[in-house]
């Protein structure tokens, strides 16, 4: 009994704050276009494809889980002076499991990446990235059976369905969303340092599903950096860190991943590593979560896979459950005329 009553107060807890909090990747480095519209367009190769599905919280109950769905499209067209034109498209669609409530949005990215240094005798080039992600979405409930404090009768000590809540749920809550990325790299063939801050929800759109209330959406700031080591021809180490401040409580992802090449070929890979995520949450600093990852690069698709095992205090709710993403990444077109084009590896 008393554990689900924990359960049931972790999931009104949670919730609660739902709308104010953005479900994030551990895979962020397969999902730059996720974490920052400047990372439009920078890849090696004309064209970009993917997708990236995350299952959380499966373990207290099928109906208790958040997911996290994304399909994304980019690409980039020559300008001059080696500077280059990126532009895509991203939908996103969420699920806050027993709740029911959904998000879903599109956006349409751009971004603009200006040569800063290229340095032909070392294969070494400096951009800077400017870019911005434009969406317009919908919040909705599905078919969701909602109670409200008011309906709590404390003689009874339960939810009374009969009473009036005095409330008009809407049908759905439809919104702009606007994102703005800035990023740095420096980048070879063997090494490379990255750097990004980006800005998510700075118009703040109102996502309130009540008619006589509004909700503002909080703005959500990310700072990431990484770079490639190489340790020998076929090793190499991708350090990373991503953290992100929204609604007073930050989420930081660190670790690193080794790459291995197992062959002549550049893009024939395999990358396996491990992360651990902090957040603040309850006002009290902790490690939430010890992710272990592995991506397999075969030319031109790059396929990758994560589970977060949870050691926060409710991983007795969760059985250790954290959650699980699979993503997939395609990437085509030769660009020969941009010779001092060299991305990081991320």
């Amino acid at each position: 009994m008393r554990s689900g009553l924990y359960v049931i107060l972790f999931m009104c807890i949670y919730y609660s704050d739902m709308v104010c909090q953005d479900v994030l990747f551990s895979q962020h480095y397969n999902n730059m276009f996720y974490s920052n519209a400047a990372s439009t367009g920078v890849f090696n190769g004309k064209y970009r494809v993917g997708a990236a599905y995350r299952n959380q919280y499966f373990g207290i109950s099928p109906d208790s889980r958040i997911t996290l769905k994304d399909i994304f499209f980019d690409a980039r067209i020559n300008t001059f002076n080696n500077d280059y034109f990126s532009f895509g498209a991203l939908v996103t669609d969420e699920d806050y499991g027993i709740a029911r409530l959904g998000k879903t949005v599109g956006y349409l990215s751009l971004s603009y990446s200006k040569l800063l240094n290229f340095d032909k005798y070392r294969a070494r080039s400096q951009y800077i990235v400017i870019g911005t992600l434009l969406g317009y979405g919908k919040f909705y409930p599905d078919e969701g059976d909602y109670l409200f404090g008011i309906q709590f009768d404390k003689s009874s000590q339960s939810f009374d369905r009969n009473i009036q809540n005095g409330e008009t749920l809407l049908g759905y809550k439809s919104f702009p969303d606007i994102n703005l990325g800035l990023l740095y790299f420096l980048s070879g063939k063997t090494n490379s340092v990255y750097v990004g801050f980006s800005g998510s929800h700075i118009n703040r759109p109102d996502v309130s599903l009540l008619a006589r209330s509004s909700k503002k959406m909080d703005m959500r700031l990310s700072v990431l950096s990484g770079g490639q080591i190489s340790l020998s021809g076929q090793l190499q180490l991708l350090p990373s860190v991503v953290i992100s401040m929204q609604s007073g409580i930050y989420s930081a992802i660190a670790g690193s991943q080794f790459q291995v090449k197992y062959n002549t070929y550049e893009s024939n890979s395999m990358k396996f590593g491990a992360f651990i995520r902090c957040t603040n949450s309850l006002d009290k600093a902790l490690v939430s979560d010890v992710i272990i990852s592995s991506s397999f690069e075969q030319r031109n698709l790059t396929l990758g896979i994560s589970y977060d095992v949870n050691i926060s205090s409710i991983r007795k709710i969760t059985g250790m459950n954290g959650a699980f993403e699979l993503t997939g990444i395609y990437i085509w077109g030769d660009n020969p005329l941009r010779k001092p084009l060299i991305c990081p590896t991320f």
